[in-house]
């Protein structure tokens, strides 16, 4: 297990509360994002238990409403409506409402014990199920750490692999992106003999401002080279495709 996925699961322990589990949630950017492809776990359930799992999940309550939409991380044409925008429960897991369809359409396998959970379960009437009870009780705040260690004990080491060069590649372009935007902006504006008066700059100051480009920037949110990690992202899918 990983040192950080480790820190999930004891921090999980010591809280001393019963936490509703969450499950299914997939890598959504290449920056700090503790989930992994859903590639990485393609096959290995039965076809019973996918029918089983895949008509459970289908009927979780609604949980948590978004505003925004998933999308599916084979990016197989599926529209993001039918991957949906909320949270579904049954009381004891929490799941992202497109779940199903990583199960039914790219047979991405779950871990055993919900699975078992699921076969045990299979009979429950979520429409009972008070979700605002669930929200407003304090045991029941979620937590993701078990399905991290999952993953992360499940996976495959190429994907780490892929994933460390991706994030390296997306990290660089991001920086080359950045100081390319930069000089360009240094170009536009007149320099001063000043030194920047944010602390450790050594960068000359804009003329009758204080601070150079890059703090100026910086502090007003700009997110120069942001594209790049975007972009390296969805190549990284894409190699994941092959």
């Amino acid at each position: 297990m990983n040192s950080w996925a480790a820190g999930f699961h004891i921090a999980s322990s010591l809280s001393g509360i019963q936490k509703m589990k969450l499950i299914g949630y997939w890598i959504g950017s290449l920056k700090d994002d503790p989930y992994l492809p859903p590639q990485a776990f393609v096959g290995g359930m039965e076809s019973a238990e996918k029918e089983q799992a895949t008509e459970y999940l289908d009927r979780g309550k609604v949980y948590i409403r978004y505003r925004g939409y998933s999308w599916c991380r084979f990016n197989c044409g599926t529209d993001d409506l039918e991957m949906g925008s909320s949270l579904l429960t049954d009381g004891e897991w929490v799941w992202p409402q497109g779940l199903s369809h990583y199960v039914r359409c790219h047979d991405v396998r779950l871990p055993e014990d919900f699975i078992e959970h699921v076969k045990q379960n299979q009979t429950n009437d979520f429409c009972t199920l008070d979700v605002d009870a669930l929200l407003k009780r304090p045991e029941t705040i979620e937590s993701d750490a078990e399905w991290i260690n999952w993953c992360h004990e499940n996976v495959p080491a190429s994907y780490i692999k892929k994933l460390e060069r991706y994030r390296i590649a997306a990290k660089r372009a991001y920086e080359e992106l950045r100081e390319a935007h930069f000089l360009d902006l240094e170009t536009e504006v007149e320099l001063s003999t000043e030194i920047c008066r944010y602390q450790g700059c050594t960068n000359l100051a804009m003329k009758e401002k204080y601070f150079c480009v890059r703090c100026a920037t910086r502090w007003g949110g700009r997110n120069a080279g942001e594209e790049a990690w975007s972009q390296k992202f969805s190549e990284f899918l894409d190699e994941l495709k092959s």
